[in-house]
């Protein structure tokens, strides 16, 4: 472990203790305030080409196994904790935090004060920074990050993979996934409620989805910006009426556009396990994963038949957009926020009565295995 420092865009650094990669890595740097779950966090493909500082101060006590990849390899650039744990205590680890980061080129930095640098961020926004070697220049550094620019479509640029099939015993639907970075939980949970899913690139035109008879359309959560992809608004647009579909995260976003919708980058993004939400028309409250950095505005879909129906506690931002009469539904929050029973989200049950209301099992039981 060598000795690293953290540069913030406002010249603020902070010294530490490298792990993983020790390459020097520039990026946007955001705080997410979970607990537990670091691995499905960095792994997360919400969080790709991140620097993130995890709010909860033991990172890597769990180790890494197999089985919790929310997608192939580290999905962060960079990874701040206040301390890091290279000896994890957990008889399903396979790997440490530091060995699948180092060889996913991904750099974390220990040994800081993370409340400071959470502060930091939450008074003034996501900023870039940079992690780095101790005796690194920091004028230059600073005018490096200055220099920095967020990519664009970076789904499009780095997760595009051809279309498969999550296949499950006993189907009784056909969902086509619109893969923006799908999370693995994600398919699990729709294999679990008997749904044959198949995993379609972004790319993917009005007839490609057809084509693989659909009983609902999923839109997963994703990294970019959703004002990138005007083209997959129309798209859903075209499909409204035709089947149901759900949007999780960018998924709702992408929905809203596809009402007319504007969406714009929020100051503190959404990104924890711990986010109350209200749902407006029961009044309950629940408290959710999620993992977004734009809001919904709602005027802008005030005349259109999507309704809110779900608003964040902490901001009021909108949590859950609804169509009854398209069967429509955007969340922005996760829907596996339930772990390990055989429950799920009201809209989750609402999306598996809408497929069942428009026909359900007509094509599943052909792609049984």
């Amino acid at each position: 472990m060598n000795d690293r420092i953290l540069i913030l865009e406002n010249g603020k650094t902070f010294l530490g203790t490298g792990f993983g990669s020790q390459k020097t890595v520039v990026a946007e740097m955001v705080f997410n305030t979970s607990m537990i779950g670091y691995q499905e966090i960095v792994t997360d493909s919400s969080n790709l080409g991140k620097i993130l500082v995890m709010n909860y101060p033991l990172i890597g006590n769990c180790g890494m196994s197999d089985e919790d990849y929310e997608s192939r390899n580290v999905a962060t650039s960079g990874l701040v904790v206040t301390e890091y744990n290279h000896k994890p205590s957990n008889f399903r680890f396979t790997r440490t935090l530091g060995e699948v980061m180092e060889t996913s080129d991904s750099a974390g930095i220990s040994n800081l004060d993370t409340r400071m640098i959470v502060k930091e961020l939450r008074n003034n926004g996501s900023m870039v920074c940079m992690i780095t070697s101790a005796d690194a220049n920091i004028e230059m550094a600073l005018a490096e990050i200055k220099g920095y620019k967020v990519e664009k479509r970076l789904a499009e640029k780095h997760l595009l993979r051809p279309t498969f099939h999550s296949r499950t015993k006993n189907p009784v639907y056909n969902v086509v996934a619109l893969d923006f970075g799908i999370k693995n939980s994600f398919i699990k949970q729709l294999n679990n409620a008997g749904c044959n899913v198949i995993v379609a690139p972004l790319t993917s035109t009005y007839e490609d989805i057809l084509s693989h008879n659909p009983d609902g359309l999923l839109v997963s959560s994703g990294v970019d910006n959703p004002s990138d992809y005007p083209e997959i608004a129309k798209l859903l647009a075209k499909l409204r009426g035709k089947l149901p579909i759900f949007g999780i995260a960018l998924g709702a976003s992408l929905i809203a556009m596809s009402y007319g919708g504007k969406v714009s980058p929020m100051k503190v993004p959404h990104s924890g396990a711990n986010h109350p939400v209200k749902d407006t028309i029961t009044e309950k409250v629940g408290t959710y994963v999620q993992n977004h950095r734009f809001s919904i505005d709602p005027l802008s879909i005030e005349n259109t038949t999507l309704k809110v129906n779900k608003i964040n506690l902490m901001d009021n931002d909108i949590e859950g957009v609804i169509d009854e009469e398209n069967m429509v539904i955007g969340i922005q929050f996760y829907p596996d926020n339930i772990i390990n029973t055989n429950k799920y989200d009201t809209e989750f049950d609402k999306f598996l009565e809408y497929m069942n209301k428009m026909g359900g099992n007509t094509y599943a039981e052909e792609n049984r295995y």
